[in-house]
């Protein structure tokens, strides 16, 4: 773009009203660049010498002194210099809503890289901004492009930054995985390899297990193959194949429930609920953690407050635990009374986020939940609203879920619903395997078209 005129401050008439006069507060930085670097761009004039966009440009100039600024005339200037100058006008509005602001920026980048060889150091340095600020903006702005929904309703721009952010490490840690899963030279098996009612064919490289690949399929056939008749004991010992890095526990508690005690009446099979099971499947989960555990992943662990420092101090010599526990609230007041004489009822259960490595949550959210309990075919079954509220903080596309005692299958279906990309759950009790199994292929069925929460 050539200049047309040179003009001092005071030959260019400007005209402002109160907005303007509160978006040209923060030109400081701006007179910083242009004394640094010169004025890059042009002021536009009118031929009478009135001021048509610039305004920022011309304040800095006015607050370094006894310098011209440089012009052009507004019919010298063509559609694509007009417009390359709209886009940085619309840059320097203070008022300019994040989400306009990320798509100004990214638009003002795509049109300078369609005239010739142009980089984000090139927009930072016409925008006055960061290398780093024009790289997250630009990430921010794809994502908001690509329809991510959590970045749309994100209620500023550094709450959407950080949503990418952890995004983009979520990848690279899945990616590295992968690699180092395929650089094993371990075969996977198919997901029902020890489940002799599974037709499921084994995959061919180690990596996949597409969720979604297995709904052609359903129609003729109940069976998923992703939720087993298995022993978790028995199955973290020998498995070998690709590692999960979330990992969701719901063991039984160890406080000596019983069916009459909990879930609805008409609730299906039963299990042992002791203080020895318990500590067992911890020692199992731990022991064998390198087995079936990526190197950077989750935990979500459900426990009893009767063995809340026990748990703590057993799980942080694997994991990092945060010791404020993940809290679900029984809205309808169901609940234990363990001793009517003294009370009280205790309408809430808990749970331990744990993590192992560098794996970043997808987006943080309030860590009690209220909801009532669901009247299933397992006797102690969490509902759908408490563990997507939870999993939504952990789960998305890079997510792979296991789950080793899952009992009806609802984590599970959790996982998927939240976008997982891989997923297995075991069950010890055949009954429950049956019928977890078979709610999962509903599951998929349904919503196979439906959108990820």
């Amino acid at each position: 773009m050539s200049w047309s005129i040179e003009l001092y401050p005071g030959e260019i008439t400007v005209k402002r009203d109160e907005r303007q006069r509160r978006e040209l507060l923060d030109i400081d930085r701006l007179a910083q660049s242009i004394e640094l670097y010169g004025q890059l761009q042009p002021v536009v004039i009118t031929r009478d010498h009135v001021l048509v966009a610039g305004e920022r440009r011309y304040t800095a100039i006015e607050k370094l002194g006894d310098r011209p600024l440089r012009c052009v005339y507004t019919d010298e200037l063509d559609s694509v210099e007009l417009q390359a100058l709209e886009l940085e006008e619309n840059m320097s509005r203070l008022d300019l809503d994040w989400r306009d602001r990320c798509e100004a920026i990214l638009r003002y980048h795509e049109f300078k890289e369609a005239q010739g060889p142009w980089s984000n150091s090139e927009t930072a340095r016409r925008l006055v901004m960061s290398d780093t600020a024009v790289s997250q903006h630009l990430a921010v702005a794809r994502e908001l492009r690509a329809g991510n929904q959590m970045i749309i309703e994100a209620p500023k721009f550094t709450t959407a930054r950080g949503i990418v952010e952890r995004k983009l490490q979520r990848q690279e840690n899945a990616e590295t995985e992968q690699l180092l899963a395929m650089a094993s030279a371990k075969p996977k098996p198919a997901p029902a390899s020890a489940s002799p009612k599974s037709s499921a064919p084994a995959p061919e490289e180690p990596e996949i297990d597409e969720s979604l690949a297995i709904i052609a399929d359903l129609e003729s056939s109940k069976s998923t193959g992703y939720i087993i008749n298995e022993d978790f004991k028995f199955w973290a010992e020998t498995y070998s194949g690709p590692k999960f890095n979330f990992i969701h526990c719901d063991f039984p508690y160890g406080v000596g429930m019983h069916k009459s005690d909990q879930g609805s009446g008409d609730a299906h099979g039963s299990y042992e609920d002791t203080p020895e099971i318990y500590w067992s499947l911890i020692d199992t989960l731990l022991n064998n953690l390198d087995n079936f555990c990526a190197p950077s992943a989750h935990l979500l662990f459900w426990f009893s407050m009767d063995f809340y420092q026990d748990t703590l101090n057993v799980l942080s010599t694997k994991f990092k635990v945060n010791p404020f526990p993940l809290i679900w609230h029984k809205s309808d007041n169901s609940g234990i009374l363990p001793d009517p004489n003294r009370g009280p009822r205790r309408v809430y259960e808990t749970a331990f986020l744990a993590s192992r490595g560098d794996r970043k949550i997808v987006r943080p959210v309030s860590n009690v939940v209220a909801a009532g309990i669901t009247r299933g075919k397992h006797m102690s079954e969490k509902s759908q609203e408490v563990l997507r509220h939870f999993f939504k903080m952990l789960v998305d596309d890079s997510s792979a879920v296991l789950d080793p005692t899952c009992g009806s299958g609802s984590a599970i279906r959790a996982a998927v619903a939240c976008g997982a990309s891989r997923y297995l759950g075991l069950e010890l009790n055949p009954e429950f395997a049956d019928l977890a199994d078979e709610a999962l292929a509903d599951f998929l069925k349904e919503n196979q078209d439906a959108p990820r929460t």
